[in-house]
């Protein structure tokens, strides 16, 4: 059965319409239609006699009570239960989860490891925060396999990952380069800082150039290996001033040396890196991508300004242009609403 409308046209040629319960049945080899019902005019039903009939006729169907009962329903709070799932099928299928496996099967831990791993990259996808507030924020999402795990085992299982951390990455490297079909001809090196609420790790954590404009608060460095589409390879950890060039040359061709990949380009702000570490790292074969300010280019700020050339639009407030001297490239960033 449906509804239609059937429109009625009278001699003054006026029209008038009306709504009709019909239903379609077969007789012999012919489709006809009869009208069960005239539920009346249109014009009447659409100020509310439709509302009010269908109220009266759910009382006869037992589908529209239990819909109509549901409205009353109201969810005051439910924990997160698709992004778990979500995560739990991308945890295995880019190898983590049997990685992990390998390296626990040599190992007789009293708690669920690998479990509190996942936790702790669930949380770090969907609510970053510190491992005490990831332990309180378990209580926030569904997954049976996540219950029981304490706040001393997600401690523990960080000196699990930083105790196999190399071999780890170098399996994972492995899984993620297939899955992904990465290019590893070109891989780039970015750093970035850390600062501590108190004093940090002993003989690492100290005062340095901040991105965080915290100069007050200790700080350690991490340097990320990154394909050139973004995803990450490995990680270096450094003291919180690291300004040591050889140092970088060091962790730099270990890494390259571990993941077998070509040439490496630096990624750095442009307070982590002096003039002659600059030079250096030039000496050393590697190219860089360095953050400079205009104000500080003495040397050939005279000369980027007084190089023809139009800036293009990339954004309302961005706007670049390419200058090259001494085999360096300069792009030029300038942001008009800033400058007004």
């Amino acid at each position: 059965m449906f509804i239609r409308k059937k429109t009625f046209y009278r001699q003054d040629g006026t029209k008038r319409e009306y709504l009709q319960i019909v239903e379609t049945r077969r007789e012999k080899d012919k489709v006809r239609q009869k009208v069960i019902c005239n539920l009346g005019r249109l014009e009447d039903l659409r100020k509310g006699s439709i509302d009010t009939l269908t109220r009266g006729l759910a009382k006869f169907s037992e589908k529209l009570t239990v819909i109509d009962a549901g409205k009353d329903i109201l969810a005051k709070d439910a924990k997160q239960y698709g992004a778990p799932l979500v995560f739990r099928k991308l945890f295995g299928l880019v190898g983590l989860e049997d990685i992990l496996e390998e390296y626990l099967a040599s190992h007789n831990h009293s708690f669920p490891v690998k479990e509190a791993v996942f936790a702790m990259i669930l949380n770090r996808i969907l609510s970053p925060s510190s491992k005490l507030r990831v332990w309180e924020w378990l209580d926030e999402v569904y997954d049976p396999n996540l219950e029981g795990i304490d706040l001393q085992h997600l401690y523990r299982a960080l000196d699990f990952v930083a105790e196999h951390k190399e071999e780890i990455e170098k399996s994972l490297f492995q899984k993620v380069r297939n899955l992904f079909n990465l290019k590893l001809d070109v891989v780039f090196f970015d750093t970035t800082s850390i600062y501590f609420e108190g004093e940090g790790p002993e003989n690492l954590a100290t005062r340095g150039f901040s991105r965080d404009h915290r100069p007050d608060a200790n700080q350690i460095v991490i340097g990320v290996l990154m394909s050139s589409e973004g995803i990450p390879i490995g990680c270096e950890v450094f003291c919180g001033n690291f300004q040591d060039m050889r140092t970088l040359k060091v962790a730099l061709n270990t890494l390259s040396s571990r993941f077998k990949i070509g040439k490496v380009i630096l990624v750095a702000d442009r307070g982590m890196v002096s003039e002659k570490n600059l030079s250096l790292i030039k000496d050393e074969g590697y190219e860089y991508i360095v953050g400079m300010k205009m104000r500080k280019l003495k040397k050939v700020r005279d000369h980027i300004l007084s190089t023809p050339g139009r800036y293009k639009k990339l954004e309302n407030n961005l706007k670049v242009k390419e200058v090259g001297l001494d085999n360096v490239r300069y792009i030029i960033c300038y942001n008009p609403q800033e400058a007004e």
